[in-house]
């Protein structure tokens, strides 16, 4: 719902959202991904940074809590991004075929990736 798909400018529409009696605001996952949306994740630490900054992000919250509005942030939790993924050596182990633990272990494919491995 903004302009320019940034935290920036969505929280400029907040408070147009919050006068139209909404109560909560979805977002599609914010996390730092690989392709055209958010479905694949290659680094939960952090927000896509076209998006804007943590403290962008951070802000977008705030406002939208000074105006009664609960934010709903859609993780994924299924697989990773087959591309870019900073995971693959977040714990310091690549193996023959790269890929670290998360990948490594047998978490299986999906169509757009690798399970992760929580086990």
């Amino acid at each position: 719902f903004s302009k320019n798909h940034s935290f920036a400018s969505a929280t400029e529409q907040l408070d147009h959202v919050a006068s139209l009696g909404f109560t909560c605001v979805e977002l599609m996952p914010v996390t730092e991904f690989g392709g055209s949306w958010g479905y694949n994740p290659r680094n939960c630490f952090g927000i896509h940074s076209p998006y804007g900054s943590d403290d962008d992000f951070r802000a977008f919250v705030d406002r939208a809590h000074q105006l009664n509005l609960a934010v709903k942030a859609d993780i994924v939790l299924n697989h990773g991004s087959s591309r870019l993924n900073e995971l693959w050596n977040f714990d310091g182990y690549s193996g023959p075929q790269g890929g670290g633990i998360y990948f490594d272990k047998g978490g299986g494919d999906t169509p757009w990736g690798k399970k992760f491995a929580f086990d």
